[in-house]
């Protein structure tokens, strides 16, 4: 049996290796799985391999009905993890409105142009700073920092000619003084945690910095977000997913202590650099399905 591990061609003017596969690819080793990197968009005849791994594929956002049409095509001939309506769920961050109407503390998010850019600049002025980011998009590409009027709108008209809606957020210094934290859940089970390097302050792709303590309310945090993401309909079964990425910041302001940044169910980076042997859970997840 063999499996592909779906990754994508990266730009060398804009580095972003994928430091999860090194591990993958060793782990895989170790148990003697068959396992194989594949570029994505190159051509490739997937129903040959018996499962196929949607993970570094990071450049899907420049070409998103691309791979929306990859994914539902490799589904009909073997089987993609995540799940093809995982992932079309997922692609778009209007799910975090979905999330939020599921009862989960998310970040205030507005919508340009469909909300005011009124409330955004209203929003600038009461705190101070707003992140701007792309509705679909990876690694923080075409996402900004905003702290005056010129900046919001130089943003926004960056993501609305590259044919995405602007999404805006308050800008939180605890992104910059606690970190956001990015929980690591292999077939519904927390494996790590760690912490981000700020990418609107810092710069990078949302790199990780270190493997930080799991608490009790991170760990009740997450089981509300798989909860709500189930029960929105966003997933099928939280604890079937093999993978799930649950980023989140401290809060003073919600009940749980903590407020949702992002739910990343399609590509995300597994930070096991940070933590090998989350790599061998993974592979052994993968084993098991075959």
């Amino acid at each position: 049996m063999s499996v592909a591990y779906a990754t994508y061609l990266e730009d060398p003017t804009d580095p972003d290796p994928d430091l999860d596969w090194p591990l993958t690819q060793q782990a895989a080793q170790n148990i003697g799985l068959d396992i194989v990197e594949q570029d994505w968009r190159k051509p490739c005849d997937w129903s040959q391999f018996d499962l196929v791994l949607v993970r570094s594929t990071w450049n899907y956002s420049q070409h998103l009905d691309e791979f929306l049409h990859w994914v539902r095509n490799v589904n009909l001939g073997s089987k993609s993890l995540n799940d093809l309506k995982t992932i079309e769920g997922n692609v778009d961050k209007k799910y975090l409105a979905t999330l939020t109407s599921a009862g989960v503390d998310v970040i205030p998010t507005i919508y340009l142009p469909n909300d005011s850019r009124n409330k955004a600049l209203a929003w600038l002025t009461r705190v101070g700073a707003v992140a701007v980011k792309p509705n679909v998009g990876a690694g923080a590409r075409l996402a900004g920092r905003a702290t005056n009027a010129h900046e919001l709108d130089d943003l926004v008209e960056q993501i609305h000619n590259a044919g995405r809606i602007a999404m805006i957020q308050p800008y939180l210094n605890a992104v910059d003084t606690h970190g956001e934290i990015a929980t690591v859940l292999i077939n519904g089970e927390i494996s790590h945690a760690v912490k981000k390097r700020p990418a609107l302050s810092e710069g990078g792709h949302g790199d990780g910095l270190e493997r930080v303590e799991i608490s009790e309310s991170l760990r009740a945090f997450c089981d509300q977000v798989g909860a709500a993401a189930q029960r929105s309909g966003l997933v099928d079964d939280w604890g079937s997913l093999l993978y799930a990425r649950v980023d989140a910041v401290p809060s003073v302001t919600g009940k749980s202590g903590w407020q949702l940044m992002e739910l990343e169910l399609t590509e995300p980076a597994l930070f096991f650099n940070l933590w090998p042997p989350a790599a061998e859970k993974f592979v052994a997840a993968v084993a098991a399905r075959l």
